[in-house]
This record gives structure tokens, sequence and C-alpha cells, in this order.
């Protein structure tokens, strides 16, 4: 059974429940509004995406809604994939797979086949990771489940079951950072790669708070220490009323906490290239 099959199967018994919610309409009026005028559908950013466009299909059937007729001619615009990603590939197998009517010929199919072949790390796996050549989990998982959309047997089966199982950790869950261990990535580099891009968003969100402490001080800590700090002053202003000092901190501290913010949002996009702005 392929992956497309075992999530249609599991969509079917979900269906009866999130219908007889009134949940499902709501979804649908969602995905509907987010449907362009070239007949694909936007995520966080404004325009077409195959990424969204093949979530947006399979939501869509899980429902037991109408697929759109004109995303056959916006899929159509593709052709054999040149030029597009592994994710983007991946997604458009997989739209083409959704919509049977999809006029896709031998000559697309076999371009998007050649793609995935041309895709494929030195070892056997795949990445998901552009114009890298240490496999990733989540890239063999994508590239298993296009050659079963196009109708195709995976080439070097061992050679990918092997890439797999190199992934595996010691818990029995799977991972990037053995395999590429195992291929002698340095460390310094591994860390950098695959756990740090990870762990460091949740850094990076709250990066901005700090900036209003460089100039705030802490008033508690500063006054029993008798350091001479913006604390104390801003807490006597207070206990003065002396609005024209403590608002001239409060708007400093106001404007330090937007502009940190901003700088926060910014590395996030810079980090992390899923996290877009509309």
């Amino acid at each position: 059974m392929t992956i497309l099959a075992t999530m249609r199967e599991a969509a079917a018994r979900a269906r009866g429940p999130m219908t007889d919610s009134g949940a499902a309409g709501a979804i649908v009026g969602f995905l509907l509004a987010r449907l362009c005028d070239d007949g694909g559908f936007s995520g966080r950013s404004p325009g077409s995406d195959l990424y969204y466009t093949v979530f947006a299909l399979m939501s869509l059937e899980a429902l037991g809604a109408d697929l759109p007729a004109k995303t056959g001619e916006y899929l159509a615009a593709f052709a054999d994939g040149e030029a597009l990603d592994l994710v983007h590939l991946a997604s458009l197998a997989r739209c083409r797979a959704i919509l049977d009517g999809d006029p896709t010929d031998e000559a697309a199919r076999d371009g998007m086949l050649a793609r995935l072949a041309g895709l494929r790390c030195p070892d056997g796996g795949y990445s998901h990771v552009p114009d890298s050549d240490t496999p990733t989990s989540y890239g063999c998982f994508l590239a298993l489940g296009a050659m079963q959309d196009l109708g195709a047997k995976p080439r070097d089966v061992d050679n990918l079951a092997a890439c797999i199982e190199r992934m595996r950790s010691a818990d029995g869950a799977y991972a990037n950072v053995p395999t590429a261990r195992a291929k002698g990535v340095r460390p310094l580099k591994l860390i950098l790669k695959y756990p740090l891009r990870i762990a460091i968003n949740p850094f990076i969100s709250t990066l901005g708070l700090l900036l209003p402490t460089l100039i705030s001080g802490e008033a508690i800590v500063s006054m029993v220490l008798n350091l001479p700090t913006t604390g104390p002053l801003l807490l006597q202003a207070l206990l003065t009323q002396d609005m024209y000092l403590a608002g001239s901190f409060l708007m400093l501290l106001a404007v330090l906490t937007v502009v940190g913010m901003l700088i926060s949002d910014l590395l996030l996009a810079w980090s992390d290239p899923r996290i877009r702005y509309e």
C-alpha cells in the first residue's frame, strides 16, 4: 500500500466526526479562500505555492469537497518539474496523483523521475536541503512518496533502506545527525547544520526582549546594591510623580521593545527559510 493510499484510509475514518461537528464546512471555506486565480493555493505569502497546494488538495479530498478544476492547469505549467527542489517536486507529484484528471503525459512523468534520480545523494538517500550530499529522513520520505505517486518503484532499494537505517537513533526514532556523523561530517558543522537550526528559533524569538533591559536596569537589585543604574531613577520618578521623566523612560523602553522584536523577526526569517512575511 502506498503512502497516499494509507493517508486516504485514515482521512476516511476521520471524515465522519469532522462532518458531524460542523467543522468540515469551516475548514473547506478557509481552504477555498486561499485559492489563487491561477489555480494554486497560497500559504503565508501571497501567490501560489506547490507546497501549500498539496496540503490544500489533500485536505479538500479528505473532507469530501470538490477539487478546483483549474488547479490542473496550474500543475500542468510545471511540466516535468525542472528547477524544482525535492520538496516542491514531491509536492507536484502528490498533487498530480490526487487530481485523477490531471493532463500529465509520459514525457513529464519520465522527466520527474529523472529529476528525482538526479537529486539522489551518493550513498543512496535523499536530502530535502538544496545542494546537500547528506541525506535526511524527511528527504527519503518525500522521494519515496513521489516515486509511489508517479507509479514507479525506487531504484537500489537496499541502499535506500540502509541509508534510512543509519539515521535510526538509539531511542528507535530517526534523525539526520547519525547519518551525517557516519559520513564523517565535522562535529562543529554537524551541530550548526542540524540540532542548532531547530533549537535556536525560541532563543531568537525572545532575543528582542533583551534590548530594553540594556538601559532599564533591575530596580530592586540596583537599590539593594546601590548601583547607579536607570532602574532606581525610573522608580524614583514614578514615586515622585515626575511625569516627564517617567514618560520619557517608558517611551524609550517601548521603542526599544518594538525595535528589538523587529530585529528578532528579521533574524528568524534569515535563520529559518520556512518563516515568511505577508
